[in-house]
């Protein structure tokens, strides 16, 4: 399986945020993480900084957790 980050705002429309609770329950991998305050593109703007460090923090283990893959593309980027 894959992991994934779902995202969503907290002031987001509900069934936003109802849709990554289905996404969470139904990918083994899946990680919601709700922004209290975060509305629809709260990626661009209010939240800008805590969405950018998620996504990176997520990455960074997903790819040193994948031996096969990861491993050699985290070396790349350290280089």
């Amino acid at each position: 399986t894959t992991p994934t980050l779902v995202l969503a705002g907290g002031a987001d429309r509900p069934e936003y945020t109802g849709s990554g609770q289905y996404l969470e329950r139904k990918m083994p991998d899946a990680r919601l993480v709700v922004l209290d305050g975060g509305g629809h593109s709260m990626h661009e703007d209010t939240h800008a900084i805590e969405v950018a460090t998620l996504v990176a923090d997520f990455t960074a283990a997903s790819l040193t957790n994948d031996d096969d893959l990861g491993g050699s593309i985290l070396e790349e980027f350290q280089k």
